[in-house]
């Protein structure tokens, strides 16, 4: 544990559980305050939703493309989300072990 202020302590994250709640809708925001990364976070959150939404409306609901546009542009969002949480996990850990070993 790193004491940043005298009310905010670093500690490391578990790479495992910052994937569990990747997965979880409210649970994604939790795991980007963790980290100190929920700006970005929330910023390729929204990049991803306007990637999602112009890639489907160019495919009409009634077509057979638009279930399987569905799922494949959700699968994207979620891997890359999870790619994302676990880099930036190991990041925070590294930064916290630097720190221990500075001091």
């Amino acid at each position: 544990m790193i004491l940043v202020d005298e009310k905010k302590i670093r500690k490391p994250v578990s790479i495992k559980w910052q994937t569990v709640f990747i997965l979880i809708p409210i649970g994604s925001l939790y795991a980007l305050l963790r980290v100190e990364k929920f700006w970005k976070g929330l910023g390729l959150h929204g990049l991803l939703l306007l990637i999602m939404i112009a890639g489907l409306t160019a495919v009409q609901p009634s077509d057979d493309l638009y279930l399987g546009m569905n799922f494949v542009w959700f699968s994207g969002y979620v891997i890359t989300f999870v790619y994302f949480i676990r880099k930036w996990s190991r990041q925070w850990n590294e930064s916290i072990k630097k720190e221990i070993k500075e001091s």
